[in-house]
């Protein structure tokens, strides 16, 4: 009776994940190849394919967005954002998945406190505090923000990973003579790669996309990232919305490029410990 359910599901379950695939897809198909049509093709229908490939479009959007400049810009942001919340994650979490201390408790609460608030609740205070220090449209100014997102979550990450990493392993490295420091760069670090991965990708799309704080503490030409360049494409009386969809086409390619080639130690990061025994 069981094999005859499975028979008759296992083609429903399948054509539903197929249309859900299909309707999460077509957004992204129709954005690329409107990205390749010229203006008036656009406008006359939106849906058609293209008839030639205006590949123009990219070059400028480059230019006429400056988004070189922003890409580099958003670079920077992820790199020292990714390096700053990695380090942080990995060592606070061992810590609180290793050690038991006065105020472990509270401060545990604290982060879990921190994954509760909404930051874009604070953005006004934390512009009219960045304004009286001089932070605002720095090359730092967005480090801090970016810091507080994510830190939380990605402690969280990282101390639940650890807790299912035997102690054993420690123990033995201990015993031949390793430092607390070694055991953490040399055991810890190598066999936490997975969840490091999902701290890194999980940095990467809330750096890359983020657009409130990026517009209101960096909103300089030199300084402003991707998605405030972006976003100025769809100012304005007269919208080229072709190089709109080109620039938008630039911005998503080191996101999905980075999910696909890291989407496996994703995964596995975010399932690890969901299982127990």
């Amino acid at each position: 009776m069981n094999n005859k359910k499975k028979i008759v599901l296992s083609p429903v379950l399948n054509a539903v994940a197929a249309l859900i695939s299909i309707v999460s897809l077509a957004p992204l198909v129709w954005l690329i190849y409107s990205s390749f049509k010229t203006k008036s093709s656009f406008l006359l229908d939106p849906i058609a394919l293209p008839q030639s490939l205006a590949f123009e479009n990219y070059s400028k959007a480059m230019s006429s967005g400056d988004l070189l400049t922003a890409i580099g810009n958003s670079a920077f942001n992820v790199v020292v954002n990714i390096v700053l919340v990695t380090i942080v994650a990995v060592v606070t979490g061992y810590f609180f998945a290793r050690f038991k201390f006065r105020g472990k408790g509270l401060i545990n609460m604290v982060y879990l406190i921190g994954m509760l608030i909404p930051l874009y609740a604070l953005l006004i205070p934390i512009y009219v505090e960045f304004s009286a220090l001089g932070l605002t449209n720095t090359r730092f100014a967005l480090m801090f923000p970016y810091f507080g997102m994510q830190i939380s979550i990605c402690i969280f990450l990282a101390q639940s990973f650890i807790q299912d990493i035997p102690y054993s392993i420690e123990e033995a490295a201990i015993v031949d003579g390793c430092s607390l420091s070694q055991v953490i760069r040399r055991i810890i670090i190598p066999i936490s790669g997975p969840i490091i991965a999902t701290i890194c990708i999980l940095t990467l799309l809330a750096t890359w996309n983020e657009f409130p704080f990026a517009s209101v503490l960096s909103a300089t030409k030199d300084l402003r990232t991707v998605s405030v360049a972006v976003q100025a494409f769809s100012t304005g009386k007269n919208i080229e919305y072709t190089q709109y969809m080109a620039a938008l086409v630039i911005s998503s390619l080191p996101v999905i490029i980075a999910y696909l080639l890291f989407s496996k130690q994703v995964i596995k990061g975010l399932t690890a410990g969901a299982v127990k025994g």
